[in-house]
């Protein structure tokens, strides 16, 4: 079971991806925001993912930042 891990960015995005059991991720790439949607579902086709992880980027004191309320629209 392959999960794709996606650590969003406002330009880029960057893609990490499990070995076929799940333990262990690597990168992928690294996408501009604007390919994104397109590059999504290529990766999910090709790879098979069946669980995808957004990272929930926070601030030090573990209240919410502007790029958490990004990644909530994204999500």
């Amino acid at each position: 079971m392959r999960v794709l891990a996606i650590d969003y960015g406002r330009s880029r995005v960057g893609l990490a991806i499990s070995d076929p059991l799940g333990c262990i991720a690597q990168p992928l790439e690294i996408v501009p925001r604007k390919e994104l949607d397109k590059k999504l579902g290529e990766v999910i086709q090709k790879h098979r993912i069946k669980i995808v992880v957004l990272g929930y980027p926070i601030n030090m004191d573990g209240t919410s930042s502007d790029m958490s309320e990004e990644v909530e629209a994204f999500k």
